[in-house]
């Protein structure tokens, strides 16, 4: 049991994601207390309630006097599996990043040589190689909070990369974070559209759906390199082998995913660059999660005209994650990724929270486990060293997890040691 909370942040809300005013309720209790059993939710609530329940009296205890206990973070749209950049590549992408907050002004091929070459030393690297050093970075999450994350495969590689990678993603059964397998479709420069999409739906598709390595395909979609038909072919594909269907455009691109996310019933939609008015209430009159990666801007140094703060308040669903990618986007500490959703978007602490534990639970379907501290769901919960959960959004890059409950177990400090 964990009792004495000064501020139990429950984010117990409305059965869907929220969005508009619900984003700023966190639903929090005072002097709360959490009662888990077998590494499930049995009880929250009031410290006083919970503390006289039968079931309460012999528990172990975890003292969280004084300290802020919420959710742990869900963390999506990251790429775990990877080489470690070599140091042209790095000294690349710092000249590119550094070079102008006008992403015009980046060298057009910085970010695609990197891709590139992360993709031939991903493919001389072993499968034990790649489990051993992502599931360091799992540790490694989870002393900064995360409980569960996303991890995507495909960028720049090939069929049998894509494969081992997707095969490494499903071996971390016993990691404290949860991991979600989503396979990134991302046409490969050159292609020919129409093989790449033959290939994609009557090859690949198939070998990963029967090896039951992905959940979700994620498509990078530029309309002027895959026409609406080649699209239609993808989506039925996808949808008739039981695939989730989540879509982005490129990050620099002149259009938006947006409308054709939302036409096609997309789980969620990224990168909103180009995006417009229209896409906006589109957006907003939808289900599908807008998911907003600061992490990115941060790594790239890019100032991106998009209205995150007009999005939120025509009531677009924002889910929020680190995006973590080794050329890309090089953090994957959440409670950071809080401090810049403030700062870049505007966001409200409640609102960077919400959006990063309950919404980001929803935009990897993983809500009805984790994402907020309820009975029923596993137990996945954070006690923060300090008094007032705003203070998780105002630090920069300081950890202010003192405790990870994973399960139902305390995170040992010995599990999130670096390779």
């Amino acid at each position: 049991m964990i009792r004495g909370a000064r501020q139990l942040l429950t984010l117990r809300g409305p059965g869907g994601p929220r969005r508009g005013p619900a984003l700023q309720d966190l639903h929090l209790i005072p002097d709360g207390a959490v009662l888990i059993r077998n590494g499930v939710i049995e009880d929250v609530g009031p410290g006083r309630r919970v503390e006289s329940l039968a079931a309460a009296r012999d528990a172990d205890v975890i003292d969280a006097t004084g300290r802020v206990v919420m959710p742990a973070f869900v963390d999506v749209e990251t790429s775990l599996v990877h080489a470690h950049p070599s140091p042209e590549t790095l000294n690349r992408l710092l000249s590119a990043s550094g070079a102008s907050v006008d992403p015009y002004s980046l060298p057009p091929d910085a970010p695609r040589d990197a891709l590139e070459d992360s993709a031939k030393l991903l493919a001389g690297l072993s499968s034990n190689t790649l489990r051993r050093r992502s599931a360091g970075i799992m540790r490694r999450m989870a002393r900064y909070g995360t409980g569960t994350v996303e991890s995507r495969a495909g960028y720049a590689l090939g069929e049998s990369d894509i494969l081992k990678v997707l095969r490494v993603q499903n071996e971390h059964r016993d990691a404290p974070v949860d991991l979600i397998s989503t396979l990134l479709l991302k046409q490969t420069a050159g292609a020919d559209p129409v093989e790449w999409v033959r290939w994609v739906t009557e090859e690949l598709l198939a070998k990963v759906r029967k090896r039951r390595l992905a959940k979700f395909i994620d498509l990078e979609y530029d309309r002027e390199a895959i026409p609406p038909p080649l699209l239609m072919r993808i989506f039925y594909a996808a949808s008739e082998l039981g695939f989730g269907l989540k879509l982005h455009s490129e990050h620099l691109a002149l259009t938006s995913a947006v409308s054709t996310a939302v036409r096609w019933g997309a789980l969620s939609v990224a990168n909103f660059r180009s995006v417009t008015d229209e896409d906006i209430q589109m957006l907003a009159a939808s289900s599908t999660l807008a998911v907003f990666k600061p992490g990115y801007l941060l790594q790239a140094g890019l100032s991106y005209p998009a209205p995150f703060r007009r999005m939120m308040e025509a009531g677009v669903i924002p889910a929020m994650g680190s995006s973590y990618h080794a050329e890309l986007s090089s953090g994957y500490n959440m409670q950071l990724m809080l401090m810049l959703a403030c700062r870049l978007y505007q966001m409200t602490p409640e609102e960077a929270i919400s959006s990063a534990t309950i919404n980001a639970a929803f935009a990897i379907g993983a809500e009805e486990s984790v994402g907020s501290i309820e009975c029923g769901k596993q137990a996945d919960v954070l006690i923060l060293s300090i008094s007032d959960y705003r203070e998780v959004a105002y630090y920069s890059g300081v950890n202010m997890v003192e405790t990870m409950v994973k399960r139902g177990q305390l995170l040992d400090d010995r599990d999130a040691v670096i390779d």
